[in-house]
């Protein structure tokens, strides 16, 4: 599993493992991951399929879960502050119902403990046919990906996850596996399993995104029963990279109250 460590001052031995979401990578939080390394180690996480961690055809939040336990067991930590990021989120969510004596503080944001309905139709086939067309550059591939994402941002978002395809190929590829993303999409939509994580949480919201919503409230305190919640105005799904001051101070003053100060 590939992963960006940044070390905290040599006093401080407390972790913090970041997750990202859906076609993103460890290198979409690291401003987070900057900011928190200054009182932490932290750990940016890339999940399977994406990022520079390995391709596979299965892709659940158990396994995911999994991923992030063998890395810590790896690393000899068994310890620490979860933050994760819509699907990101999930994975630490379920990793906090399966391994919940290792976690110490979870924040989660943008994203609820539910299954939800298919979204991303549009993005899959954008995706899809720049994977069969493949793009000489990223201002062609935005061109191409604007028939069907219309939001600049969405589209700069996905970009991101371009690559060159081999050595001496003057065309572009996606750095995620999507064959293996469309086959297990609607895992990625499932909601995390377990009873209950008894551990102080965290959700931070956007108050423009619907994806924590208010009926959405009773799975998540019976799974999250000393869960908190707070929404950051003005701001969509992307909260990080549109307030990344205000996500990050909330991140910071959470985990110095429930974990730095334990």
């Amino acid at each position: 599993m590939n992963a960006r460590v940044l070390e905290g001052p040599e006093e401080v031995s407390k972790h913090v493992v970041i997750l990202h979401g859906l076609f993103a990578s460890s290198d979409n939080l690291l401003r987070l991951g900057k900011h928190l390394a200054e009182g932490y180690t932290v750990h940016l996480l890339d999940l399977r399929n994406h990022g520079n961690s390995f391709h596979v055809s299965d892709m659940n939040y158990l396994l995911m879960a999994n991923d992030v336990n063998e890395y810590l067991t790896h690393q000899n930590i068994n310890s620490v502050a979860l933050i994760g990021h819509s699907m990101g989120g999930k994975t630490a969510m379920q990793y906090a119902l399966s391994y919940p004596d290792t976690v110490e503080a979870l924040i989660v944001a943008d994203i609820a403990p539910v299954e939800y309905k298919p979204g991303h139709v549009q993005i899959l086939k954008g995706l899809e046919y720049l994977a069969n067309y493949p793009p000489a550059n990223r201002q062609e591939a935005d061109t191409a990906l604007n028939k069907f994402v219309e939001d600049v941002g969405v589209r700069q978002f996905l970009i991101k996850n371009l690559k060159a395809v081999g050595e001496e190929s003057k065309k572009l590829g996606w750095r995620f596996n999507l064959n293996a993303i469309q086959s297990n999409y609607y895992n990625v939509l499932a909601a995390p399993v377990g009873e209950e994580f008894n551990g102080p949480t965290l959700f931070i919201a956007g108050a423009l995104s619907d994806y924590i919503a208010p009926e959405y409230r009773d799975i998540t305190t019976k799974l999250f029963p000393h869960a908190q919640l707070k929404v950051i105005p003005d701001t969509s799904h992307w909260l990080h990279a549109e307030k990344p001051q205000v996500f990050n101070a909330l991140c910071e003053r959470f985990l110095y109250k429930h974990f730095i100060s334990q």
